[in-house]
């Protein structure tokens, strides 16, 4: 079946680059003189890619390159795959510097959400914008064999950035749910043996992002920084999956004979134990809506916001049918789009106290899980991988949604408390019960094998021991 296994396969990555002679450094350094100052030339050793029409295939030209600075080594490896590493000129310490960035000028519409690392727009908080990541140069690197750091690569250019040597990477990003980085700054920091990595997200230019970076002040905070990976440690993983399903995604029918009826009362004590004595716990009503109408407008988040159109109803979610290129050799390709609607799963849940204490900061946590009829037993449903396994294209192997329809948490939930007043009950008293309403955006054609889960963790979206033991409750439309 197409869906488990991956039809292409990837080159195999290096585990470690550990075989780097001294004289070697010493020779490359003599070779390549970058004490000169150098203003950006822009040089582009990567073709850029060809404009191409919405869902069609990208066309990258193919020209080997290998670019050899001080501080940075970086070279193409098939037509998509980048692969870099800095060596150091001097030998590293065991404790590196522990930096922080200042920002000296900003794309508009930024503000700083986490101290001196993550930039993004308040409409979008943790989406796109810019981030700075730190990791160590290498003491010790062979140039003959350089570790695959990035894939699915457009184009790269070499450049100075502030006077160091630099990177600019731009990958392909098939994914329109939301605003990803397709932007990497890769820059040279030799005096405190490190790299700085900006990522950049759709929403900014790499002009900005270059300007961002040529604007910042690197400070040395006098603390120190132990066992910081290095450059060449980011190797991309290749992902190898197997013909049969794992066995955490199938269960027997005898594993699901705990589940639970709209109405039935079930105890969490038993897979949650300490905290939850006397705990139990009731689905009452699920609606399945087209619409917000239900909510209560201070707990819709803004992913929750996006997913409905000028009217308050829910938009339809654009499904992008993907071949996945290996991002070294080929990139992924759009085979086609297609519109499905998509649903509100809206679930009323009473929570029982019935000991004869009271309950304090209660944590609770619920998902919505696909599961439908498997060989002699049963499956978890995955809302991508099960799509491109059913569609009639062969070459599918994945799929992209531009909503949030889709199996997996919670999205809605009107009952908080806590020290960050999220997903806890703040006080049940004894023999009291407390009322939670909580949703989800699902895909409307997969209402039809929709379970739910409640408890205090994840797990239902593969079988996992404590889910099983609390049992699903079935809300199948």
């Amino acid at each position: 079946m197409k869906l488990y296994n991956l039809r292409k396969e990837f080159p195999a990555m290096p585990e470690s680059i550990r075989s780097m002679v001294g004289q070697e450094v010493e020779r490359q350094m003599k070779i390549f003189d970058a004490k000169q100052t150098r203003e950006r030339k822009g040089k582009a050793f990567w073709l850029k890619a060809a404009a191409v029409a919405a869902a069609a295939a990208l066309v990258v030209g193919a020209s080997a390159f290998t670019v050899r600075m001080l501080n940075l080594h970086t070279e193409k490896q098939g037509d998509y795959g980048f692969a870099a590493v800095a060596v150091a000129e001097t030998e590293i310490p065991e404790a590196l510097p522990s930096l922080k960035v200042q920002p000296g000028w900003l794309p508009e519409g930024l503000t700083l959400i986490d101290e001196g690392w993550k930039y993004s727009n308040p409409e979008t908080p943790w989406q796109g914008g810019l981030s700075v990541e730190l990791v160590a140069m290498d003491s010790e690197i062979s140039i003959e064999n350089l570790p695959l750091i990035e894939r699915y690569v457009l184009s790269a250019d070499e450049l100075t950035i502030a006077g160091r040597d630099a990177a600019a990477v731009q990958v392909q990003d098939t994914d329109d749910s939301r605003l990803g980085f397709d932007k990497r700054l890769y820059i040279a920091l030799p005096e405190y043996w490190q790299v700085m990595i900006v990522y950049a997200g759709e929403d900014i230019t790499m002009e900005d992002a270059i300007s961002f970076a040529e604007n910042m002040t690197i400070i040395d905070t006098g603390a120190t920084r132990s066992n910081m990976r290095t450059l060449s440690s980011l190797t991309e993983e290749v992902r190898v999956l197997d013909e049969q399903l794992p066995t955490e995604y199938t269960a027997t029918a005898e594993q699901l004979a705990n589940t639970h009826s709209i109405g039935e009362s079930f105890s969490i004590y038993e897979a949650h134990r300490e905290g939850y004595e006397g705990i139990s716990v009731k689905v009452t009503d699920v609606q399945y809506l087209d619409d917000y109408s239900l909510l209560d407008p201070q707990y819709i988040d803004r992913e929750m916001a996006a997913a409905v159109d000028e009217n308050g109803k829910l938009v339809k979610n654009r499904v992008s049918f993907v071949d996945t290129g290996d991002g070294v050799n080929t990139l992924n390709e759009i085979l086609y789009t297609t519109e499905i609607e998509q649903k509100l799963a809206y679930v009323t849940v009473e929570v029982t106290n019935s000991r004869e204490t009271d309950c304090r900061d209660l944590l609770y946590f619920a998902e919505f899980c696909g599961i439908e009829p498997y060989a002699d037993g049963f499956r978890a449903c995955d809302s991508y991988t099960d799509r491109a396994m059913l569609d009639a294209d062969d070459r599918t192997d994945t799929v992209r949604y531009s909503s949030i329809g889709g199996f997996g948490e919670m999205e809605y939930y009107d009952v908080h408390g806590g020290e960050r007043n999220n997903n806890y009950i703040p006080f049940i008293g004894a023999g009291e019960t407390v009322t939670i309403h909580i949703a989800k955006v699902l895909n409307a054609d997969e209402t039809d094998k929709t379970y739910f889960t409640f408890g205090c963790r994840g797990g239902g979206m593969y079988f996992s021991p404590e889910v099983l033991l609390t049992g699903y409750v079935d809300i199948r439309a």
